[in-house]
């Protein structure tokens, strides 16, 4: 291949321009006290013994689909995650997405031994189940949930 060099002084010059779409998430976490040993379901306090839930919500409001999010939290040193939680007993994190929406569970075990994108690794908290979180509102927002007891 051979290039002109019209000025004769060994530079060359091009223009073009590219179109730049990102995903931009927003997310959120927040928690409620479910129940504590004392005051039981009425007006509980997040005092030792009390159960919580957490909420992480991801949100999009970019030009494309955000594919395979993964949630990594990593759980305070005063709280032991709460096994058996969901889905009947079976399921320790709840996975809501769109807004439907579509309920799915996993099992928080100790490095994700059972492949199904929840693991709990010493005290970090990791949820990669390939969710995607849309632009349109049919694939948006994306909830984690997970309940801890507090030491």
């Amino acid at each position: 291949m051979v290039f002109g060099d019209a000025g004769r002084d060994g530079t060359e010059a091009d223009d073009d321009s590219y179109l730049v779409s990102a995903a931009d998430l927003n997310v959120a976490k927040t928690s409620v006290v479910i129940s504590d040993p004392f005051n039981l379901l009425v007006n509980p306090k997040a005092i030792p013994g009390a159960l919580m839930e957490y909420a992480i919500t991801v949100t999009n409001t970019g030009t494309v689909a955000a594919d395979n999010v993964r949630i990594t939290d990593v759980l305070d040193g005063n709280v032991t995650l709460a096994l058996g939680e969901y889905n009947g007993g079976a399921a320790d994190i709840q996975i809501e997405s769109g807004t439907g929406p579509t309920i799915t569970f996993c099992v928080a075990d100790n490095g994700d031994l059972d492949g199904d994108g929840c693991g709990l690794t010493g005290s970090t908290l990791e949820v990669d189940t390939g969710l995607t979180v849309g632009i349109a509102a049919a694939d948006n927002p994306a909830t984690i949930r997970f309940r801890v007891t507090i030491n």
